[in-house]
């Protein structure tokens, strides 16, 4: 990553999340669906990074 990179502090290897928080992620982030409009631009970067968190459980589980 680049020095100017703001993410740079994440680790290449990314970083584990217990049940716990993963089950706090995903109660916000269905309640941020909930309160937006199906046609509200928010809603959609909310149910990428849904897709995101639900792709990485697939991959942790050996899911393809």
């Amino acid at each position: 990553m680049a020095e100017d990179d703001p993410l740079a502090w994440i680790p290449d290897t990314g970083a584990r999340l217990t049940r716990a928080e993963v089950v706090e992620i995903m109660r916000t982030l269905r309640a941020l669906v909930a309160g937006t409009a199906p046609d509200e631009p928010n809603r959609v970067h909310v149910i990428s990074v849904a897709h995101i968190v639900t792709t990485a459980i697939d991959r942790e589980r050996g899911t393809p």
